[in-house]
C-alpha cells in the first residue's frame, strides 16, 4: 500500500458481471473458443474475438490451391477450435472478408502445432513481415482429413461460398 501512495495510484474494484446466468471471466470464454462455442463468446466479449499477429511465411500450399494464405504468428493468443471460420481481416485500417483454418495441415503435411491462416477474399499482395487482426465471426466447420487435393479445393471452394454468404448477411453482436 505504501508504493500506491507513494506512486498516487489507487485500485478500484470492478464488480463481477453475470451474463446468461453465469459469471463473464477469461475461463469461461477461453472454454466457450476451444469448445467451438465462438457466437457465444463474442456475445459474452461484446465484441468478435479478434488475434493480431505477423504475416509470416508458411509451406505455400494455399497458393498452389488456389487460395492464398497469410499465415499469422499466434503466440500468446487462445486459439478457438480446430475449423473454419469466417473472418474479418483488418490491414492499414481496411477491413477485408476472410476465411480462416485453424489446424494441423491433416490433408496435405500434419504438422504438430496449430496454425492460424487467413485467405483475405480479392487480395493480392505481399503483406509478409505485417501485423494484421483477424476477427472471428462465425465458426464453419471442423478440420477434415480429405482424401485427396481436389477433394480439399471443392470443399473451400464451398467454404468461401458459406462465408460470403454469412458475412453479407451478418448481424451485430
Amino acid at each position: 500500500m505504501k508504493l500506491l501512495q507513494t506512486e498516487n495510484f489507487s485500485v478500484v474494484e470492478i464488480p463481477e458481471v453475470i451474463k446468461e446466468g453465469e459469471k463473464i471471466s477469461t475461463t469461461r470464454i477461453s472454454k466457450l473458443l476451444l469448445s467451438g462455442y465462438l457466437e457465444q463468446a463474442n456475445r459474452l466479449l461484446g465484441h468478435n474475438y479478434k488475434i493480431k499477429g505477423m504475416v509470416v511465411r508458411g509451406y505455400g500450399n494455399g497458393k498452389k490451391f488456389g487460395y492464398p494464405t497469410a499465415n499469422i504468428d499466434t503466440n500468446d493468443y487462445v486459439l478457438p477450435k480446430k475449423g473454419v471460420y469466417a473472418v474479418e481481416v483488418k490491414l492499414d485500417n481496411k477491413i477485408y472478408k476472410g476465411m480462416a483454418n485453424i489446424g494441423n495441415h491433416p490433408t496435405v503435411i500434419k504438422t504438430k502445432d496449430l496454425l492460424l491462416e487467413v485467405n483475405i477474399f480479392d487480395f493480392d499482395k505481399d503483406i509478409y513481415g505485417q501485423i494484421i487482426e483477424v476477427f472471428f465471426l462465425y465458426y464453419i466447420r471442423d478440420e477434415i482429413k480429405f482424401s485427396s487435393i481436389d477433394e480439399l479445393i471443392k470443399q473451400m471452394d464451398e467454404d468461401k461460398r458459406i462465408v460470403v454468404s454469412c458475412i453479407d448477411n451478418q448481424k451485430n453482436i
